[in-house]
């Protein structure tokens, strides 16, 4: 049996454990913002290095550009230790050491997340589940459950709940994006370069996140589904008792919807009507998650714990001699196989231009209720 100075030991040993993750924790936003930088300077690197052509490495751009970075060279330096692959520029690949864990932990916070912090998506993702994309994998959900949980006296059985369980399955699934820049771009200085890409990324994966997340799509090869598929669609408040009045019977109907056992319920809107919520109740309790691509006088609700989600590897590309089909809902092949052209179609290098690919890969699974109105009077 331990002696008291051992278990003392043990003790202080734990408390030193909880007291560095709760100091990590409250830095976690400056760790983001470096994230979230690291992955655009990277982004900067590479489109400046494709427009120098063969000679162009970037880690030799990252140099001369953020010499003071030391994470960023040392990301780009074990990029450039690697095999050479036959490609203009070199991808950042999963399979590099600490590329994507440097710039983005998928156990703590995702890509998209870094990228995107004012998606609706980013906001559910840090309530809810997390899981680490590694193939096909399956989260919990609950198929029913008898609790017992209760106050027993010292020395008597603690009763035994019967917890049921299933297994649902959660698959990665790409996300894509590519832009297209002009060359003159490139010649600004760095600090506008970066803000024109970060917009870029921020926009293209906002977009594309959020409107497959708030839609009402069902599961596809290509994409999970969206949370309105198979949701609750309540009624909007038909009284006339005004703004307050009406806000709170829909939040009413909406919460009885998603029923009991609520863990951390949390509505969804579009950013005026976050604004309206704001002015008729400032002191709503429940977090308001905002994003663009939620429809006008549209209310969502559901329960943030019951949300699972994960986030696999970024991988960020740029080069100057590709052929494009500039086409942003339905692109096609340049040339299909009866020979029909895509249009318009853009060359690189023929306009003097640059393109920058990111790749990333998602997935989200809603392991309860949903519940919306559409045509809220408030």
């Amino acid at each position: 049996m331990p002696s008291i100075i051992e278990r003392l030991e043990t003790a202080e040993g734990q408390l030193a454990h909880v007291s560095t993750g709760l100091a990590r924790l409250k830095r976690g936003g400056d760790d983001i913002e470096r994230a979230r930088r690291l992955i655009i300077r990277a982004a900067v690197c590479k489109m400046l290095a494709a427009k120098q052509g063969q000679g162009g490495r970037p880690l030799e751009v990252a140099q001369k550009l953020y010499a003071g970075d030391g994470r960023l060279l040392k990301i780009l330096s074990r990029m450039s230790s690697m095999t050479a692959f036959r490609a203009q520029v070199e991808p950042a690949m999963s399979t590099v050491p600490n590329w994507a864990g440097e710039l983005a932990d998928a156990g703590t916070v995702g890509m998209v997340q870094v990228l995107t912090p004012q998606s609706a998506y980013a906001s559910l993702a840090a309530r809810g589940l997390q899981v680490r994309l590694s193939g096909k994998v399956k989260v919990p959900i609950f198929a029913g459950s008898n609790s017992v949980m209760g106050f027993v006296t010292e020395g008597s059985p603690i009763p035994i709940g019967d917890l049921s369980l299933q297994g649902a399955p959660i698959q990665p699934h790409k996300i894509a994006s590519i832009s297209a820049y002009t060359a003159e771009i490139a010649k600004w200085s760095a600090p506008p370069l970066e803000n024109v890409v970060r917009q870029t990324m921020q926009r293209d994966f906002t977009v594309a996140v959020d409107a497959a997340l708030l839609s009402d799509a069902p599961a596809q090869a290509g994409a999970p589904a969206g949370l309105l598929y198979g949701a609750v669609q309540a009624p909007p408040t038909a009284g006339t008792g005004g703004g307050a009045s009406n806000l709170a019977g829909d939040i009413t109907s909406l919460l009885a919807a998603l029923g009991d056992n609520l863990i951390d319920p949390v509505l969804i809107c579009a950013p005026a009507e976050a604004a309206r919520i704001s002015i008729w109740a400032p002191q709503l309790s429940l977090p308001v998650l905002v994003s663009a691509q939620c429809p006008a006088y549209r209310l969502i609700a559901l329960d943030s714990a019951q949300f699972a989600s994960g986030e696999g590897p970024l991988i960020v590309d740029a080069g100057k001699d590709a052929t494009l089909h500039m086409e942003d809902t339905a692109p096609l092949p340049i040339v299909d196989a009866a020979g029909v052209t895509a249009s318009p179609v853009r060359s690189l290098w023929q306009t003097d231009s640059l393109a920058l690919r990111a790749i990333g890969f998602i997935s989200w699974r809603m392991r309860g209720p949903v519940a919306y109105i559409d045509g809220v009077n408030w």
